[in-house]
């Protein structure tokens, strides 16, 4: 038992290994620290932005191989996970997020258990009916759908009501809003907050138990009804 854990253990620490290089790749392939320095005012020419890049290791002249050395040995001797184009610790910025992240993913399993599970119980009891074949091919759809996809769209219709509302109620960035004072007004804005992330969470969540639940209670009532259909044996005539 106790090899096993370790197997299983080491296997997930190697994959979370391998992710963590392939995303700093990818980041340094497709992100452009530099926009970041674009915008400001007055404009910086090329050379003063690579000059303010290269305290934290994201100077382009640097070569990507090199830049990822020094951010790995960091890593692995100091702890230090390095900076943020602006400057920001990355170590600072761990906790605090995953604490936001946290908050995100124990609201949306919560509820994606919740509604998937009640959705398979109410569909599983009126199988082959309108509503069984409806819930199956909206969750097969979803379930299908990208988590970015999903996720871009439902900022996209939060947008499209709060232009239509004439309210500003469906945020789509940030965890707070600035300025904001007292308790109940903070605890409210959070929850603004929360409501499209968590929205999205759920709706790529649930169709995974909803399908998983469905099909379970599906084969036991199959397997039950066969048991008390199945015919009895026809006892043997006595001599």
């Amino acid at each position: 038992m106790v090899r096993h854990v370790i197997r299983k253990a080491a296997g997930w620490l190697l994959m979370i290994v391998f992710a963590t290089n392939a995303t700093y790749f990818l980041a340094s392939w497709f992100l452009d620290p530099r926009s970041n320095f674009r915008e400001l005012r007055p404009v910086r020419t090329e050379e003063q932005i690579d000059r303010a890049l290269a305290p934290y290791n994201l100077g382009p002249q640097e070569p990507l191989v090199h830049r990822w050395w020094d951010w790995l040995t960091s890593v692995v001797f100091h702890f230090d996970w390095g900076r943020s184009p602006t400057g920001v610790s990355v170590n600072g910025e761990i906790g605090y997020r995953a604490l936001i992240s946290g908050e995100l993913v124990i609201i949306a399993t919560v509820l994606s258990v919740v509604i998937g599970v009640a959705l398979a119980v109410y569909t599983a009891s009126r199988q082959y009916g309108w509503a069984d074949r409806i819930s199956q091919a909206v969750s097969i759809a979803v379930f299908n759908i990208p988590t970015s996809v999903a996720a871009l769209a439902v900022v996209f219709v939060a947008i499209w009501l709060n232009q239509n509302a004439g309210l500003h109620f469906l945020y789509v960035a940030g965890e707070n809003s600035p300025g904001v004072e007292g308790l109940l007004p903070t605890i409210g804005d959070r929850l603004l907050h929360l409501i499209l992330p968590t929205l999205s969470l759920t709706l790529m969540g649930y169709a995974g138990y909803h399908l998983t639940q469905r099909g379970w209670r599906s084969a036991t009532r199959s397997s039950a009804t066969s048991r008390w259909t199945r015919p009895s044996p026809v006892p043997s005539p006595r001599c």
